[in-house]
């Protein structure tokens, strides 16, 4: 059985979105980079 995730599949969704559209940008910013800023603007809590 699966873990229960802590955020519904809409916000999962848009967050999955985010990190995507993030790393495509010209910038050169890492994948840790990209993650912390996706939690930051949708406030999620870092584990």
């Amino acid at each position: 059985m699966p873990a229960r995730s802590h955020y519904d599949s809409e916000t999962q969704a848009r967050a999955v979105r985010m990190y995507a559209d993030r790393l495509e940008e010209a910038d050169g910013v890492s994948k840790t980079q990209a993650r912390r800023e996706v939690g930051d603007v949708l406030g999620a809590l870092r584990i």
